[in-house]
């Protein structure tokens, strides 16, 4: 396909009105999809032969297995039969989360250079009814995240605790922490001080981790932040409280990644494209120790949108790197070195959730680098943040 083809093909996804809301990047995807097939030629002279270590992997995420639920959050039972074929007829590995975990933590190599873990989260019913026959037929362990109070309810949505039980027997599956509620973690309660949140975020963890342990037995600690939304202070929690924390946030992860915030792929809705699918499991870790960027939350009317990204290399990178704004896939200029890379949009992200996606070829046809970094988007300003914040306090003291 030619570049002028694929770019018409990018513009045609991008004025596509099905792909106008916000956590759109698919028209990206296939962008990188398509630059990565022309571009592992450039590659610098110290990889004339390069070769994938066994020391990254790709974390899956999906929610609904059914036709007949939210679009968004939804795969059907056919598309998602396809992507565990594709893995079963690729030669991938399939691991558990615990055994990823372990393996990159310790700095260990899997078996195979293409390992991905399956994820769910929320516990819907279609995931017990329907993608669990699909798994067990293959034998493909997976993590269920569930948030308590909900499973705790009679519903004929959700898995309940026996359904669960029933197939941890198998040997096939963790139950992981996704909070007690499912709040927006970010987010103060009112005129909430920060002790206050800092306590009920705490409580929404390990009040969870406690009917989880009750109910299946001692699981490891791994908690997936919900809506895939954290900071700095929520991630020192994670960290504090000895979880590992998974993200939504798109990328490879490694030896080297950051075990509070490990990136996973959502593959439901717009993202479940069996194509763009394939390209994602290719990924590789992008070898990052440090990043400075602009704190989440930001504010729409703040100065500090659009944000700021800063990335620290853990070692001498000349792969040509290439950043894109994740709704549109539209590129961003950077600035780089050997050993770092800065980039920010020109345009102020709108509200709601925004990311740079920041991509490179690895030298291996098929194989590049890929990391993302997201920011959760509050309307209005931090002054007018403030004043709501103040007039939500005065008005609880007068009722």
């Amino acid at each position: 396909m030619s570049i002028v083809s694929s770019m018409n093909t990018v513009r045609e996804i991008l004025s596509d009105g099905r792909y106008a809301f916000g956590f759109v990047d698919l028209a990206y995807r296939k962008l990188v999809s398509l630059m990565f097939m022309g571009a592992a030629c450039f590659v610098s002279a110290e990889d004339d032969s390069p070769i994938i270590d066994k020391q990254h992997a790709v974390i899956m995420q999906y929610h609904h297995v059914s036709s007949s639920t939210p679009h968004s959050t939804s795969i059907s039972t056919e598309l998602f039969t396809q992507h565990m074929e594709w893995l079963e007829n690729n030669g991938f590995e399939v691991v558990s989360l615990a055994t990823l975990v372990d393996t990159l933590k310790s700095g260990g190599k899997f078996d195979s250079d293409k390992v991905v873990a399956i994820t769910f989260d929320d516990n819907y019913r279609s995931i017990c009814d329907t993608a669990w026959p699909i798994l067990r037929d293959k034998k493909f362990p997976f993590t269920v995240f569930v948030n308590t109070a909900r499973v705790s309810e009679t519903s004929t949505y959700l898995c309940s605790w026996d359904d669960l039980r029933d197939i941890y027997q198998s040997g096939l599956m963790i139950v992981g922490n996704h909070s007690v509620n499912h709040p927006h973690m970010l987010d103060f309660d009112g005129f909430e001080s920060s002790t206050r949140w800092r306590e009920r975020i705490i409580n929404e963890v390990v009040d969870a981790q406690a009917v989880i342990d009750r109910e299946m037995g001692k699981q490891p600690r791994f908690f997936a932040y919900p809506y895939g939304e954290y900071n700095e202070m929520v991630e020192g929690i994670i960290r504090q409280l000895g979880y590992i924390g998974f993200g939504q946030q798109s990328g490879g992860v490694g030896s080297g990644s950051n075990f509070a915030a490990l990136p996973r792929f959502p593959l439901s809705g717009s993202y479940s494209n069996l194509e763009t699918m394939a390209v994602k499991m290719m990924a590789l870790a992008l070898p990052v120790d440090d990043v400075g960027s602009t704190p989440n939350p930001i504010f729409y009317s703040s100065s500090n949108n659009p944000p700021q990204l800063a990335i620290h290399f853990s070692q001498k990178f000349n792969h040509p790197l290439n950043c894109f704004l994740g709704t549109t896939g539209q590129p961003i200029k950077i600035k780089r070195t050997e050993y770092s890379l800065v980039t920010q949009n020109t345009a102020a992200f709108n509200v709601g959730r925004g990311r740079y996606n920041c991509t490179a070829p690895s030298g291996v046809e098929g194989r590049y680098y890929w990391y993302s970094h997201q920011w959760q988007v509050k309307s209005g300003s931090v002054d007018e943040y403030l004043r709501q914040q103040w007039f939500d306090f005065s008005h609880s003291l007068r009722h």
